[in-house]
């Protein structure tokens, strides 16, 4: 049973939070989500102390508003003193450059939804091998520090390693002493010793070659990564880890057309794979297939239909369709499920507009701005139609005047 931290900012992380508190709870972990986990009468400070001390893991869920929180950073800070494990969990949008108090030294992960948070939180604190390496983006970042890692070779796979390792090293003997006895005199035990490095040559370690390339792929040296995949796939043609994040190579360096011939062939080996379904539909919608991209995240939608990034995806193509009140439909779908999604009020305000909605339309850039104040396109947004609304007002001034 683990004891996990949540650190966060209630304004903006609230949700994501109170979603890990369910999910690890139901389960039989203690989770701690502040101040609904302290007693009447317990000094706030003494108990948060108390309770970063008694936890296995510290996750932290780098929001906006929590970049901006004093008791966030009091936490973190906390966290460190204690040298605890300190996960950072980035929401959409939020880069490494963007990360304060020495976070973007720790190994972590971006989320988009509840699901894709939880997801990767199992995959890093339960991941015992390599097969539990998620199908889905990885972080880009290098990590350092006491943290948990879910990319590195568990004692599982080392063994694996030092097992194969070792049956090399005894077939080279035997092959050394067969070549040894049976060849002329005039082979000398220099060809010998040649020939069995050839042998060891032969006998790919694809092992090694996974660690190789995933490695580029967390350095973002991408197409070097794409390389070292498919010497993975030569190998184990059905490796479906190898062939998601070879397609999320592919998808990073915007060959979005071969991304989606990789998430293609993941979904062939399992086909309710939602995240290869997911980036299949990202890539098409980015080569601006809508109407493709819709009809594969329908399917994904199937088989999980609250996954707020497809509904986002859905609702943005339908926009770029210019089926506004569909698009509409969908952003009601993830505001049900998200209702701080700024992405999904946003692309509702500016459906609205293009209804010629106006009122409404401004409504939802207001409610972006509230969560993000310096969001630049509700901004942008709501300043036209303001203008517009003046204008038109002054063009009927104008029109009594005369």
């Amino acid at each position: 049973m683990k004891k996990i931290f949540a650190s966060y900012s209630r304004a903006d992380g609230g949700d994501f939070a109170d979603h890990i508190q369910e999910h690890y709870e139901k389960d039989g972990h203690q989770v701690f989500v502040d101040f609904s986990d302290i007693k009447p009468g317990e000094d706030w400070s003494e108990s948060i102390r108390n309770s970063i001390a008694d936890s296995d893991i510290v996750v932290v869920i780098v929001t906006r508003s929590a970049l901006k929180s004093s008791e966030v950073e009091k936490e973190i800070l906390e966290a460190r003193k204690q040298n605890k494990i300190i996960i950072p969990c980035r929401y959409r949008g939020i880069s490494w450059t963007d990360l304060k108090w020495d976070l973007n030294k720790l190994q972590g992960f971006e989320f988009d939804n509840k699901n894709s948070l939880i997801r990767q939180l199992d995959e890093i604190i339960f991941s015992e091998n390599r097969s539990a390496v998620p199908s889905s983006p990885l972080p880009e970042d290098e990590g350092g520090g006491k943290v948990a890692s879910r990319y590195i070779l568990s004692s599982k796979i080392s063994k694996r390693i030092i097992a194969i390792i070792s049956s090399i090293v005894i077939i080279a003997i035997v092959i050394g002493i067969v070549v040894f006895t049976q060849q002329p005199s005039h082979i000398s035990s220099n060809d010998v010793g040649n020939h069995t490095k050839e042998q060891n040559k032969m006998t790919p370690d694809i092992d090694t070659l996974f660690s190789t390339a995933f490695s580029f792929y967390k350095m973002g040296q991408y197409s070097d990564a794409v390389d070292s995949f498919n010497k993975v796939l030569q190998i184990e043609a059905n490796n479906v880890t190898a062939q998601f994040l070879k397609g999320s190579s592919l998808y990073k360096e915007g060959k979005y057309q071969d991304a989606v011939d990789s998430f293609n062939k993941v979904i062939e080996i399992k086909p309710n794979n939602t995240d290869a379904m997911l980036y299949n539909g990202k890539s098409l919608f980015n080569l601006e297939r809508y109407n493709d991209a819709i009809a594969q995240l329908n399917k994904l939608l199937a088989v999980e239909s609250s996954n707020t990034d497809a509904l986002l995806y859905k609702g943005k193509s339908l926009y770029n369709l210019e089926r506004y009140n569909e698009a509409i439909a969908q952003f009601n779908r993830l505001l049900a499920v998200e209702p701080t999604n700024t992405d999904a009020l946003l692309y509702k305000g500016i459906s609205l507009y293009n209804l010629e909605r106006y009122n409404e339309a401004v409504a939802y850039f207001d409610r972006v701005l509230e969560i993000d104040p310096n969001n630049i396109n509700a901004t942008k947004q709501k300043d036209k139609i303001q203008q517009f609304q003046q204008q038109n007002q002054s063009n009927i001034n104008s029109s009594r005047n005369n």
